[in-house]
């Protein structure tokens, strides 16, 4: 899907009273074909005689160039909103997604569910086959009985659902991926630890130009493989 204006106000609406009990005003919307950024949130900044600073004027930007799943938007959306809500209550932090932003996050995840990714942006170098694939995000494994299984992960449970695999597998024999090969559009994506049992499936043929997965701290990023 891409959004539209009308689209992003609404789900605006919906997450800053779901969220921030309704503390944050409409802000001005615009639409973007950026590769690199997923999304932006801007805002004049003013300063009186005093030092004392005055926030206004607050746009949140949403790049449409890739047909993305709604929850990746909303992903992006609610991303942008945690920047805007420390801007517009002039909370100071440490970086940009600092101290307070994390616990603004942590906050939402733990009390809402809602998953919001610091970051998961794959550089145009290793991600750049074509101009919008379908990525899919894979966790394969053998279990404890011996068989090979596959989870086809949503993008925006892949924090939560990193280590999860783990407790379903013989130790260290999960490998995450990232892949654009339609072999795995077949597959329903999961956001609860669920997996396919795929021992008579020629799987790692699939693979083959697939990322691996790194898992840093607040980040998931691909590499390329060696």
């Amino acid at each position: 899907m891409r959004p539209t204006i009308e689209y992003l106000k609404t789900k605006f609406a919906e997450y800053n009273d779901r969220l921030f009990a309704g503390a944050l005003p409409m802000p001005k919307f615009t639409l973007t074909t950026a590769k690199r950024r997923a999304g932006f949130t801007r805002y004049s900044v003013k300063k009186d005689s005093q030092g004392n600073k005055t926030y206004s004027n607050f746009l949140i930007g949403i790049s449409v160039l890739y047909d993305l799943s709604e929850e990746e938007f909303v992903d992006t959306l609610v991303h942008e909103m945690i920047h805007y809500y420390i801007a517009y209550h002039h909370i100071e932090d440490t970086s940009t997604h600092g101290v307070e932003y994390c616990r603004i996050m942590n906050r939402i995840v733990k009390e809402h569910g809602v998953k919001v990714s610091l970051s998961f942006a794959p550089s145009e170098e290793e991600l750049a086959t074509n101009l919008r694939p379908s990525w899919h995000y894979l966790c394969l494994f053998r279990n404890t009985k011996g068989q090979k299984c596959l989870a086809v992960v949503a993008r925006t449970r892949l924090f939560l659902l990193w280590h999860a695999f783990d407790v379903c597998s013989q130790a260290g024999t999960c490998q995450w991926y990232a892949s654009s090969d339609s072999f795995f559009d077949k597959f329903r994506k999961s956001i609860t630890p669920k997996y396919y049992i795929v021992d008579d499936l020629d799987v790692e043929s699939h693979l083959e130009n697939a990322y691996y997965l790194v898992h840093e701290g607040h980040v998931i990023r691909p590499v390329k493989r060696k």
